[in-house]
C-alpha cells in the first residue's frame, strides 16, 4: 500500500465519526460542535519517520454525543451501552511501518502485543483479551464497525478496537475526562498522551479581559495570562 493511502484511511475514519453522528439532520448545532471539538481532543496520529500511527481514544461520553439526536437510537439502548462501556477504556488503533513506497500494517494479534496503556502514575495496563470483554460491550463495538469498514475498505482491517480497564486494581478510576489527570496510550514506543480535562466535555470559561469564550479545560488565557471566569 503506497504511504499517502495512510492519510486516505485518516480521512474515512474521521467520515465515519459524522455517519454515526449526523449532525445535519439529527443534531442540534451544539451537540454537533461539542462532538468535532471532542473528536478533535481524542484523536492523535503520526505520519513521518517510518511510522504511521493513529490513536483515538473513545471516551464514554462520545457515544452520547455521537447517538443524541438520532431518533434510530432510543435513550434506553443509549443508556445500555454507556453503561456497558464504562468498565472499560475504549480506544481504536493502528499502526503501520512505511517504507519509500509502501505501508505494511501491523495485524491485530501482533498490535495486540505491542500496545498498552498508562494511567497518571505510569502503571501501564495491557489490553484486555477479547473473550473476556463483558458481551455487551462487545456488541456496542461490533454495531459500529461496518461504517468503519464500508468506508475503509480493505484497509479497514488495520484499524483496531482495544478494550483496556477503566478503573485500577483498587477500583480507582483510571482517566476521568471531565477530572485533571492524564491518560497515555503507547504503540510499539511511540507514547500518545492526554491532559485532562478534556476541554469538550466542560462548560466554556471566558477571559476577563476581552470576554472571549474558551476552553473549559483551561485555567488561564494562553494570550492575556488572566484566570479565565466562569460564565454565568
Amino acid at each position: 500500500m503506497r504511504w499517502a493511502s495512510f492519510s486516505s484511511c485518516v480521512a474515512a475514519v474521521l467520515v465515519s465519526a459524522g455517519l454515526l453522528a449526523p449532525i445535519a439532520a439529527a443534531q442540534d448545532r451544539a451537540t454537533a460542535e461539542r462532538l468535532e471539538a471532542l473528536n478533535q481532543e481524542t484523536r492523535q496520529q503520526l505520519n513521518g519517520s517510518g511510522v504511521a500511527d493513529f490513536v483515538w481514544w473513545l471516551p464514554t461520553e462520545w457515544w452520547r454525543l455521537a447517538l443524541s439526536g438520532n431518533d434510530t437510537v432510543p435513550e434506553p439502548f443509549l443508556q445500555r451501552t454507556e453503561a456497558a462501556l464504562a468498565r472499560y477504556t475504549l480506544v481504536l488503533i493502528a499502526h503501520g511501518n512505511a517504507g519509500p513506497d509502501t505501508l505494511t500494517w501491523t495485524d491485530e494479534t501482533r498490535l495486540r502485543t505491542e500496545v498498552v496503556l498508562l494511567d497518571q502514575d505510569g502503571r501501564t495496563y495491557a489490553p484486555i483479551a477479547t473473550e473476556s470483554v463483558a458481551e455487551d460491550a462487545r456488541a456496542a463495538v461490533d454495531a459500529i464497525r461496518p461504517s468503519f469498514a464500508g468506508l475503509l475498505g480493505p484497509a479497514g482491517r488495520n484499524f483496531h478496537f482495544f478494550f483496556f480497564p477503566a478503573a485500577t486494581d483498587t477500583g480507582t478510576a483510571i482517566a476521568d475526562p471531565r477530572l485533571p489527570g492524564e491518560l497515555s496510550v503507547r504503540v510499539v514506543d511511540q507514547r500518545y498522551r492526554w491532559r485532562l480535562p478534556l476541554g469538550s466535555l466542560l462548560p466554556e470559561k471566558r477571559c476577563p479581559v476581552d470576554g472571549e469564550r474558551l476552553n473549559g479545560g483551561w485555567l488561564f488565557c494562553p494570550w492575556h495570562g488572566e484566570r479565565l471566569v466562569a460564565i454565568n
